[in-house]
C-alpha cells in the first residue's frame, strides 16, 4: 500500500524524513527527465508521455482550487535546490507497479479542534484531488504502459486555544487504479465516489486511512488479521462453489458422452465437433485460488488451454491474443457464474498453459491480470475485448506485454 517508510517520525510541527514515492535530489527542471526516472518501465513511460506531462503541468499551473496549489516534487525540502523542485509529476515503481504521481502543497490550513482528520481529509481530496485526478485523466491517454495514478498532497493544520497555538503539517496520499481515478473524477454522486476509495490505497501522515466521505469520523480501516480472516472466509466459499462446480460439470461429462454416443450413431462426423466443443471447457479439477499479491487479493485460475500452437509460424503477442480471442473470453461469462457474490478480492489472474510445437519451450504461461470492476463490464458488453486488455496487465512467463488484438490476429 502506497505510504511513508516505516521509520518515518511525525511532530506536530515539522515532517522529519522521507516523502512516499520520492527519489533522489536533483536540479529543479521544468518537468522529470526520461534520464532521471531509474524504473526502465517508469523511464518508458515518462519518455513517451513527456509532452502530455509538460502539458499537464502547465494546466495545473493555471487552474484555480479552492485554496492555491502548487506541484513540487519535495513536500518535506525545505530550503535549497529541493525545495524549488516544482517537477510534481513523475512516473514511478510503487510495489511492482507503474504510478503517475501527481504531489504538491495544497495551501489550506486547517483547525484541528474544529475538523477531524477525516473531515481534512475529505476536503483535501474535494478541493484538489478531483480536479487533480480530473486534469490527469482528460491529458494522459489512459494505457498500460502503467498502472494506476498516486496523489501526495501536503497541506496545513493548527491546534490553537487561549494559552498556546501549534502549527503542523499533514500529508494525503493515494493511490487509484487508472479506471477508478477517472471514475473518481467524473463520479456525481457521494456514495459512487464512497465505493471507489473503498477500494484506493489511502494514507494520511503515513497511517492507513478510511476516508468516509460525509462523515465526522474516519472509517476504521481493516487489520492484517481482519484480511486474513476475510480471506480465510472466501476461501472457504470459493472451496464449496468450487466442490459444487466439479459435481455440475461430472453431470454435464456424463450428458455430453452419452449425447455423442447418440451422434455417432447418426452422423460420425459430428462427433469430432462435439468433442472439439466439449474439450475447450474448463476442467473440474481447475479451482481458483486466492492469493495475497503486495496488499491485494487476487483470484487466480490456473487453465489449461485447449489451443495448440507451433511457434514456427506464430509470435507471443499472436498467441497470447489468440489464447484470450478464442479461449478465455468465451469461458469467462462461465468462470464467473462459479463464483460466490460475497468473496472479497481486487483482481482477476488467469494463468493460460499453451503448448507450442516447434519452440524453444514446449510450453509458456499467459497471465491476463483483469481488474473485476473492467472484467464485469466486459461481459456486461460495456467494454470491448480490447478495452478489457488495456485495462488489465498481459505477462507471457512473466515478462509484461503490450497486446493490440486487431494487429496481432
Amino acid at each position: 500500500m502506497m505510504g511513508y517508510p516505516k521509520n518515518v517520525i511525525y511532530t506536530p510541527c515539522k515532517i522529519v524524513a522521507g516523502i512516499l514515492l520520492s527519489t533522489a535530489v536533483t536540479a529543479a527542471s521544468a518537468q522529470v527527465l526520461p534520464s532521471e526516472v531509474s524504473n526502465l518501465r517508469a523511464r518508458a513511460a515518462e519518455s513517451k508521455y513527456l509532452p502530455q506531462l509538460e502539458s499537464l503541468q502547465q494546466q495545473i499551473g493555471t487552474s484555480s482550487f479552492p485554496f492555491p496549489f502548487q506541484l513540487t516534487r519535495y513536500l518535506n525540502a525545505k530550503a535549497g535546490r529541493a525545495a524549488m523542485d516544482r517537477d510534481g509529476l513523475e512516473f514511478v515503481n510503487f510495489e511492482h507497479r507503474i504510478v503517475l504521481k501527481v504531489s504538491g502543497v495544497y495551501r489550506a490550513a486547517f483547525e484541528a479542534g474544529l475538523q477531524t482528520e477525516n473531515v481534512r481529509a475529505t476536503r483535501v481530496l474535494e478541493g484538489a484531488g478531483v480536479p487533480l485526478l480530473r486534469m490527469v485523466s482528460q491529458v494522459v491517454p489512459d494505457s498500460d504502459d502503467y498502472d494506476g495514478i498516486g496523489l501526495e498532497i501536503l497541506y496545513d493544520t493548527r491546534d490553537t486555544n487561549n494559552a498556546y497555538s501549534v502549527e503542523g503539517k499533514e500529508v494525503l496520499s493515494a493511490v487509484f487504479s487508472r479506471p477508478d481515478a477517472a471514475a473518481f473524477a467524473s463520479a456525481t454522486t457521494q456514495s459512487a465516489r464512497q465505493e471507489i476509495l473503498s477500494r484506493a490505497e489511502i494514507y494520511v501522515n503515513g497511517q492507513a486511512f478510511g476516508v468516509a466521505l460525509g462523515q465526522h469520523d474516519p472509517i476504521i480501516p481493516a487489520t492484517k488479521d481482519d484480511r486474513d480472516d476475510e480471506l480465510a472466509r472466501a476461501e472457504a466459499k470459493l472451496a464449496e462453489s468450487a466442490r459444487l462446480v466439479r459435481a455440475s460439470a461430472s453431470r454435464e461429462a456424463s450428458a455430453t458422452a452419452s449425447d455423442q454416443v447418440e451422434v455417432a450413431k447418426l452422423d460420425p462426423p459430428m462427433t469430432i465437433a462435439v468433442r472439439d466443443v466439449a474439450s475447450t471447457r474448463v476442467q473440474p479439477n481447475q479451482v481458483p485460488v486466492l492469493e495475497h499479491t503486495g496488499d491485494q487479493v487476487v483470484l487466480h485460475f490456473n487453465l489449461q488451454n485447449s489451443l495448440t500452437f507451433n511457434g514456427a509460424n506464430s509470435s507471443i503477442y499472436k498467441r497470447a491474443a489468440q489464447s484470450f480471442d478464442l479461449f478465455l473470453a468465451p469461458e469467462l461469462r462461465a468462470l464467473m457464474k462459479t463464483l460466490p457474490a460475497d468473496a472479497h478480492y481486487d483482481a482477476f489472474e488467469f494463468s493460460v498453459v499453451n503448448q507450442v510445437a516447434n519452440a524453444a519451450a514446449p510450453s509458456e504461461t499467459i497471465d491476463f491480470i483483469c481488474p473485476i470492476s473492467s472484467t464485469r463490464s466486459f461481459l456486461d458488453n460495456k467494454i470491448t475485448s480490447q478495452d478489457l486488455i488495456n485495462q488489465s496487465t498481459v505477462l507471457v512467463n512473466g515478462v509484461r506485454i503490450g497486446l493490440n488484438l486487431e494487429r496481432v490476429e
